[in-house]
């Protein structure tokens, strides 16, 4: 317990999971979106339909936004900082946010960050992703495993590493742009329904025709 009295309550500096059950999220595939509902509605974070997982954000008081995008698959082990410690000040220690303990401490910014974390649709991220403030992640991207992202990811790229590189691309460009122009992450469920045979399938052309014909 020591230093648990630097805890500010009225501080909302991490969103830490207290419960994990993996079968909830088998059967929950809006995870995320109820994992961080206090910080949707406070913050005004964006969660999409049908995004599952759940991810350790740090944030405070609503500086920079989170954007997750609609069916993403959030590995487990995810941090998401929006935020950073100050490291143009003598020290990176956050003083002003402890006020209480350093009375004398001027009210100033502690964290900065450099915008907000945009994950676009259909992206996966795999265990112990760690994401930093101001990345935004194109649509259809796959982050491995222990990444460390601290620049954009292009729509439909494999990446991985620390930092993350990209590896390659998912499919050719002219069918990624294809995919970026069905959006298909909007059709509505039983369009989707229909549509499962498609997408459930490596013959992505395929898909794209019964899409453009559908």
């Amino acid at each position: 317990m020591t230093g648990s009295f630097l805890l500010d309550p009225n501080l909302d500096v991490a969103f830490a999971l207290e419960r994990n059950n993996p079968r909830l999220e088998r059967t929950l595939p809006t995870g995320s979106k109820a994992h961080l509902a206090q910080q949707i509605r406070d913050f005004g974070w964006e969660i999409g339909e049908h995004s599952y997982g759940l991810p350790l954000v740090y944030a405070v008081d609503g500086n920079n936004k989170l954007k997750i995008g609609r069916f993403c698959s959030i590995g487990q082990a995810v941090t998401i900082v929006l935020v950073n410690h100050r490291s143009d000040f003598v020290s990176t220690y956050p003083f002003s946010t402890y006020r209480h303990v350093w009375p004398s401490a001027p009210i100033l910014e502690d964290y900065v960050g450099k915008g907000d974390v945009i994950i676009g649709n259909d992206v996966w991220i795999g265990h112990g992703v760690f994401i930093a403030s101001g990345v935004k992640i194109g649509d259809g991207a796959i982050i491995g495993g222990q990444s460390v992202v601290t620049k954009d990811v292009p729509a439909y790229a494999v990446v991985a590493g620390n930092p993350s590189r990209i590896l390659r691309y998912r499919f050719p460009m002219p069918i990624i742009e294809e995919l970026l122009e069905i959006k298909w992450w909007y059709w509505p469920d039983d369009r989707l329904e229909r549509s499962l045979p498609f997408m459930m399938s490596g013959d992505v052309r395929a898909f794209v025709e019964h899409a453009r014909g559908s």
